[in-house]
């Protein structure tokens, strides 16, 4: 419904939160109180996509993206958060609903919006 092939493309390095902790003390120069967070992070592999092939007058190719773009995130969620399958189920789940998409072409990002329709 949206006219997208999509496949992997490698792997990313990805910074995510894995805990943090609250420190709380006080200082030395006029013992105010302070209480502060301290984050650890971790990092994880994570696959990237990238559109294959668009399909010619769909609604993808109408908002103007191509074979080639690099997803970066859908529906504003991270793309490495999904599975190749699940890509797949949200690209053809339900006639009318809005995707919006960032993609890296080129070097820059570029935001597309369309809505899934029956091509067929």
């Amino acid at each position: 419904m949206s006219g997208l092939e999509v496949h992997h493309f490698g792997q990313q390095w990805v910074k995510e939160l894995d805990s943090f902790t609250n420190v709380s003390g006080k200082g030395e120069v006029n013992a105010t109180e302070y209480i502060s967070k301290v984050y650890n992070y971790k990092y994880t592999l994570k696959p990237n996509f990238q559109i294959y092939e668009v399909r010619e007058n769909s609604p993808a190719a109408k908002a103007g993206l191509l074979a080639g773009d690099i997803i970066i995130k859908i529906n504003n969620k991270s793309s490495h958060n999904y599975t190749i399958q699940k890509i797949t189920e949200l690209f053809q789940s339900e006639e009318g609903k809005k995707i919006k998409i960032l993609v890296e072409r080129d070097g820059k990002l570029l935001e597309f919006e369309f809505y899934l329709e029956k091509i067929l």
